[in-house]
């Protein structure tokens, strides 16, 4: 299946942006929308926009030019691509979703994000924030012949600073010791867990392995935008599960689950949800939790959106005047009506969705 590029402009000679080219390892077809065609077995150069902000120049062989009501669409044969991002433009013309963007349905990976000072980040994933020595000592010898430095993240991630032509290679060496690139976007982030039975505090429950279960489940999942889930055993809530997606809080041996919840300028309190989740079955309610989300959701739209949406009509005839009056002149400068309202349409969506579900608190 050949990808479609949009706006593509191209010429006869090389435009400048590659030093070197190399040859293609497979046979990639695209097609090219432009404003000028060109005859058939002509050589043309052209910029292809990558996912990591960078712009390939690509050599292609034109196969067929037809016109359009926009000008034309070339069916081009790519020869050859700039040595330097070739790993990298080879993915993205194979992929179906087109180049910049990951396979239909699929999550945007978190590799090759270009950083302010140049250089390209790979986040890898790690559930539970746990690695083992082995994994330690790999990540080491990639930092050390890279950037020489890692960053840890809230979402217990590790990032990995590169160069962009030794992304693949990167990858290629974390794989070996079994690390994964991370989600970035429209997928299941890295699941955050405490310390779990290590703790004093966890009682009967080990939020360590439970997140590593859940993980090998929903690794790799689309979903419609991101999603952020936080394991923690006890109330003291150390993953700070109030503030994702889908989180829990452990009790006496189980969990209660809650969902909606949000970080950001203005953040969320996610809203309880269930309770007397025993450990076995948290992975099959998160999933349900999932799967109500992939079927009732717009693209682009996170879970407390897709919750409020729900909730909506429900509280549209409430007067929250008497509460948004109370609030005046204290607030951060956000419209209290509003952040009311939205505050019971979630609660209202919640409560329907737990119905729907067959969830109780």
């Amino acid at each position: 299946m050949s990808v479609r590029l949009k706006e593509i402009m191209f010429d006869a000679e090389p435009i400048g942006l590659a030093d070197e080219f190399a040859a293609v390892s497979q046979e990639i077809l695209a097609e090219l929308e432009t404003e000028e065609g060109s005859s058939a077995g002509s050589a043309i150069y052209f910029g292809m926009p990558l996912s990591i902000e960078e712009i390939a120049e690509i050599k292609a062989e034109v196969l067929k030019s037809e016109a359009s009501e926009s000008g034309f669409v070339l069916t081009v044969k790519v020869l050859e691509l700039d040595a330097r991002l070739k790993s990298i433009a080879e993915k993205e013309l194979t992929a179906s979703g087109g180049a910049g963007e990951e396979k239909s349905g699929g999550p945007m990976w978190a590799r090759g994000l270009r950083q302010m000072n140049g250089a390209y980040a790979i986040l890898v994933n790690s559930p539970a924030g746990v690695l083992t020595a082995e994994q330690l000592a790999r990540i080491t010898e990639v930092a050390k012949a890279n950037a020489g430095i890692v960053k840890l993240t809230h979402a217990q991630r590790v990032v990995v600073l590169t160069s962009a032509e030794n992304i693949e290679s990167a990858e290629k060496a974390l794989a070996a010791t079994g690390l994964r690139v991370g989600v970035l976007h429209h997928g299941i982030r890295n699941i955050r867990a405490c310390c779990g039975a290590l703790c004093k505090w966890a009682k009967k429950l080990d939020a360590i392995p439970a997140a590593i279960e859940l993980d090998k489940k929903i690794f790799g999942k689309g979903t419609h935008f991101d999603i952020k889930i936080a394991i923690s055993d006890c109330v003291r809530n150390c993953s700070e599960s109030y503030c994702a997606d889908i989180g829990t809080i452990g009790g006496d041996g189980d969990y209660k689950i809650v969902i909606g919840g949000r970080g950001a300028q203005i953040p969320f309190r996610a809203i309880n949800f269930a309770s007397g989740i025993k450990p076995e079955l948290l992975t099959d309610a998160v999933e349900k939790i999932l799967d109500w989300y992939a079927a009732n959701a717009s693209t682009g739209e996170r879970l407390w959106k897709t919750i409020e949406r729900v909730g909506t009509p429900l509280v549209e005839s409430k007067d929250f005047s008497a509460i948004t009056s109370a609030l005046a002149g204290i607030s951060d400068g956000v419209d209290e009506e509003s952040r009311t309202k939205s505050h019971f349409a979630r609660l209202a969506g919640a409560a329907a969705v737990r119905r729907e579900l067959g969830f109780s608190l």
